[in-house]
Order: C-alpha cells, then structure tokens, then sequence
C-alpha cells in the first residue's frame, strides 16, 4: 500500500537524504517508522490524559462526599459542575453561565474563590489550587484534612 506524505514528512526525508545520501534511507522504512512512533506518541497521550481524567473524578469525589453529596455525581458530565455551584454557594442552575464567553472565565475564578472559602482555604488557594492548578487543588480538598464549612448562602433576588 502506498503511504502518502504529509509537507513535514517530506521535508523531513529531503533532510535525511541530504545527510545520508539517497541510497541510504529508503523512504519506504522511514515512512513506516514515523507512522509507529506517531502511534506510540498517540497512545502514550491518550494513556496519560486518562489517568489524569480517573484521578481528576477521585478527587471530585472525594470533595463531593466532604461536601454532602453523593461522591457518583462527580461522574456525570454537567451534573458534577451543577454540584460544585452547589458546594460553592450558588444557584446550582448559575452553570448555565458557563456556557457564555468571558463570563465563563469570570465565573470559572470566582466559583474557585468560593470553594475554598466553603472548605476554610484563602483566596490565594482558590486561584492557583483550584483555579490555575485545578488537578492538584482538588486532591488538596479532597484528600486532605479540609472541612467543608458550607458555601455562602445565594442571596434571593427581590421581585
């Protein structure tokens, strides 16, 4: 079967016949190899990235149970961002806001701010643990010896 170049590819075999001569490297054999190590990569991400993703929902589970919830909902997609608003303080329904451009990056800072004011941690804890280094931050909550100590209170609108 013919196995087709991408522009990388080519320039990358040009290179190699300029060092090595044309007789050297048949293009065949190198095309083979940066497809396996292309699928080595591929793989080793895609090990790495579920790992990340099992540990993340350990951690959320855990914080979840810490906060009175059932550790299970971490599993479920958009529920578990219903109970952290939840955990948080806030209107569960406020995730909804998540899905508006710049909001969500402001939302997303200040739910981090409130979470760990719900579990006792400063404000310094809530941006870099929870917000920029979010995977260690919620191992932090739910591994160590936080209490949750209840989130604020949403404040009813008047009507």
């Amino acid at each position: 079967p013919m196995i087709t170049l991408t522009k990388g590819d080519k320039k990358l075999l040009s290179k190699l016949k300029e060092i090595h001569g044309a007789s050297v490297v048949p293009e065949q054999d190198i095309l083979v190899t940066f497809q396996f190590t292309r699928g080595i990569m591929n793989s080793l991400y895609l090990i790495i990235w579920l790992v990340l993703w099992v540990v993340s929902i350990v951690a959320f589970w855990k914080v979840f149970e810490k906060a009175g919830h059932a550790g299970w909902l971490s599993i479920i997609p958009f529920v578990n961002v219903f109970v952290l608003f939840e955990i948080a303080g806030f209107n569960g329904w406020m995730f909804l806001l998540m899905f508006i451009p710049i909001v969500n990056l402001i939302l997303a800072i200040v739910l981090s701010l409130k979470i760990a004011e719900a579990f006792g941690r400063s404000a310094v804890f809530g941006i870099f643990g929870l917000f920029i280094f979010s995977f260690i931050g919620y191992l932090i909550l739910g591994f160590g010896e936080d209490t949750y100590k209840g989130g604020a209170k949403p404040t009813p609108v008047a009507a």
